[in-house]
């Protein structure tokens, strides 16, 4: 292999982690000169690894000396696309963890999107830093590591994660909360607690007793996760359903998967209900029958309405039939 050709190809080891390796270069585990012997200011926007079983990863944040310029050339690129064909003919395998070795920003401007190293100041307000260790300094200001920046969410949010804060957490935030004016009833509450994953732990749902399902105030019961559905109940996602369960005297709610805005409220999105397990046959069997008595009456009401405008037009054929002879004789 030629020097020029090193330059658009390496390889790279695993060795408790993996490392670049260029044979040709003589280079071990140095992988922000690939782009530096390239030439000055030559940036690598998509730089690809490949697997022996095939597989293939996006590499580019571990080779670029700034991401914040090699980002910039990604801008108008489709992330989505990209990131479906790498994915095409993929097997299931272990995940690479990418080791970025950027060195730290010399500016406020390259600390913003850095895959490494971050500014407090430059984190958004649904973020926060946990744990709260610094890295290092820049002109004075605690520099912290990008991989430590949390998402803050409110406990409804983490409840529709699959999560719940734990009894006595105080909240890391509390923001302003912005009113929407399409929104009616308003909110009472003017501000956001917002709360961090180490502060919650794993929802898990209740048992059934005698095999009444529990409901909030509304009557219904929130199923963000299939983890939500109550030990001993069954999510029965099926249309008209709700009716089967009501006419063969089961208990049951109505299950909340989300929620969309209409007419300016909150609407819930109801898909399908909760029962207990050993209903599920009696109510699959039910529905199937009424499935079919509903089918069969559409069918017979479709005839009738077939057989009607046939009738219909047979008169009118006729009548015109009786008056062409009519007036025809006359003339």
């Amino acid at each position: 292999m030629s020097n020029s050709c090193s330059l658009r190809s390496w390889n790279e080891l695993y060795y408790g982690e993996w490392l670049h390796v260029d044979a040709c270069r003589n280079l071990i585990d140095q992988p922000l000169h690939v782009e530096k012997l390239r030439g000055r200011g030559s940036l690598m926007p998509f730089i690809v690894a490949f697997e022996q079983n095939g597989n293939t990863i996006d590499i580019a944040k571990k080779y670029a000396t700034s991401w914040s310029k090699t980002q910039t050339l990604r801008t108008n690129f489709d992330e989505n696309w990209y990131t479906e064909l790498l994915g095409v003919g993929q097997s299931a395998s272990m995940p690479i963890e990418i080791d970025i070795k950027a060195p730290m920003p010399t500016t406020t401007e390259q600390f913003k999107n850095h895959p490494q190293y971050c500014l407090e100041k430059q984190i958004g307000v649904f973020q926060y830093l946990y744990p709260r260790k610094a890295v290092g300094l820049f002109k004075g200001i605690p520099v912290f590591s990008r991989k430590h920046v949390q998402i803050l969410r409110t406990k409804h949010q983490w409840r529709r994660k699959g999560r719940i804060v734990q009894e006595q957490e105080e909240p890391i935030k509390r923001i302003a909360r912005k009113q929407n004016r399409n929104v009616f009833p308003p909110r009472l509450e003017n501000t956001l607690s917002l709360f961090g994953q180490w502060q919650t732990i794993v929802y898990e749902p209740p048992a059934l007793i005698d095999g009444i399902i529990p409901k909030n105030e509304h009557g219904n019961i929130e199923i963000w996760t299939p983890n939500d559905v109550p030990i001993g109940g069954v999510h029965i996602r099926l249309t008209r359903v709700q009716k089967v369960a009501k006419e063969l005297g089961i208990d049951y709610a109505p299950a909340v998967v989300g929620f969309e805005v209409k007419g300016g409220r909150n609407v819930a999105v109801i898909d399908g209900i909760v029962v207990a397990q050993h209903f599920e046959t009696m109510i699959q069997d039910a529905h199937a029958t009424m499935e079919q008595d509903l089918i069969e009456k559409a069918i017979k009401r479709n005839r009738q309405i077939i057989i009607k405008r046939w009738s219909m037009m047979v008169q009118k054929l006729l009548l015109r039939k009786r008056l062409q002879e009519e007036y025809s004789t006359g003339q």
